[in-house]
């Protein structure tokens, strides 16, 4: 079983089904202007979503990432 998903509250397991997760992004509030700039970053790279642009901006780094260490 996953060890992220909780599905032990359900009398039959087989009812739980993992859809996705949340996350909650703290933004100071001197920092506002990035919820706007993402909107824009998004659409221009034709993300459906800031959504979708983090997890995009995410999976690059962690390629990035990997990369790196395996040239290093």
């Amino acid at each position: 079983m996953n060890r992220y998903s909780r599905n032990d509250w359900y009398e039959d397991p087989s009812d739980a089904y993992e859809v996705g997760k949340n996350w909650c992004i703290s933004v100071p509030y001197n920092e506002l202007r990035l919820m706007d700039e993402a909107k824009k970053l998004a659409k221009k790279r034709n993300c459906k979503s800031v959504a979708q642009l983090v997890r995009r901006v995410v999976w690059d780094e962690v390629y990035k990432s990997k990369k790196e260490l395996q040239t290093a």
